[in-house]
């Protein structure tokens, strides 16, 4: 398979309230292949909802990378696309094409009980979708919801409560739809050793 594939992603985040320790995120991502010669996904298409199964180049952190129900099969990472709604095995939501989407994520202004980091979300994307059923067109989906933000995002527990329905139908109830992000990427051993006073 030979491909060349580029991708781009911008984050900002505007800090507000008293002493700007509140904030509004925004990230964009955009990928698209210059050309390839697998149209039917090959092995890295763009992917709306990173998860174990699709994490190619093995990049990531996964304790049910190959879980296909349960628990673990709901860990995600916000690469990619950054959709927060875990997905089936298979095509959906993949392109070997094009892939855009804007996360949006911010903190409550005011405070919450328990001081817990409650945040509401919302993802929009666009793909060009590549499934073979498909009729090959740009398709739409959104999904908005809560999250449990710990540590900086390095831990977050999302609550997705409305989407598109395509996507939503993806995982049967309420509680399968939950996701979790563990990104011990973020964990830099060397720089926690520099860090340590003698």
């Amino acid at each position: 398979m030979n491909s060349v594939r580029t991708t781009l992603e911008a984050t900002h985040s505007i800090k507000y309230k008293k002493n700007n320790r509140k904030s509004f995120d925004i990230r964009l991502f955009a990928g698209g292949f210059l050309s390839h010669d697998d149209t039917n996904f090959g092995r890295s298409p763009l992917t709306l909802t990173s998860q174990g199964f699709n994490d190619w180049f093995y990049d990531d952190f996964y304790f049910g990378r190959t879980a296909q129900s349960g628990f673990l099969a709901q860990q995600i990472n916000l690469g990619n696309g950054g959709f927060k709604v875990p997905v089936n095995r298979g095509d959906f939501g993949e392109s070997n094409r094009f892939l855009m989407t804007l996360n949006l994520k911010a903190d409550l202004p005011m405070k919450i009980p328990l001081n817990l980091p409650i945040k509401p979300y919302l993802d929009l994307g666009i793909v060009d979708y590549t499934a073979l059923s498909s009729s090959n067109e740009l398709e739409f989906f959104y999904n908005a919801g809560v999250a449990l933000d710990f540590f900086d995002g390095m831990l977050g527990i999302y609550f997705p409560l409305v989407g598109t329905e395509s996507l939503m139908n993806q995982q049967p109830n309420f509680g399968s739809r939950i996701s979790f992000n563990l990104d011990l990427n973020r964990l830099n051993g060397f720089e926690a050793l520099r860090n340590i006073s003698m």
